[in-house]
């Protein structure tokens, strides 16, 4: 008897302490542009995911990319000049080159390109290639 008394108390204490504390999914920071029905719609959450990471890209670019490929992607950045092969121009591959292929490009370059497989993951790869995709509509 007296094991269920205790028993019985602790679920009661479980209980109320979990019903103060409940967190709706109204109120939980949305991750990985999962949102609930009815908060937004699936083309803002898609131009709110797409903004960022053109963002994360842009800065990812600007501290690998831009001393050798320049700040529009033509090849003309402060280190070109220094190497013995001038870097490619990013703004034209992108028109000539399909997203699959740049991606694999980008991770598995060679020459005195490195290729970013392994300091960079997946996810900021692709950020990587959308920011460095619209230098083709410059």
């Amino acid at each position: 008897m007296r094991y269920e008394l205790v028993f019985l108390i602790s679920l009661f204490i479980l209980g109320s302490c979990s019903l103060a504390t409940k967190v709706t999914f109204r109120d939980a920071p949305m991750r990985h542009g999962i949102v609930p029905r009815g908060q937004k719609s699936h083309d803002e959450v898609a131009a709110w995911m797409k903004e960022a990471s053109l963002a994360r890209g842009k800065l990812l670019y600007s501290m690998n990319c831009i001393e050798c490929h320049g700040a529009q992607g033509r090849g003309d950045g402060e280190k070109a000049k220094k190497l013995r092969h001038k870097p490619m121009d990013l703004s034209q591959l992108v028109r000539d080159v399909p997203d699959f292929t740049f991606f694999l490009a980008v991770s598995q370059w060679s020459g005195e390109m490195p290729g970013w497989k392994h300091p960079f993951d997946e996810t900021e790869r692709e950020d990587l290639v959308n920011y460095i995709k619209t230098f083709g509509s410059r």
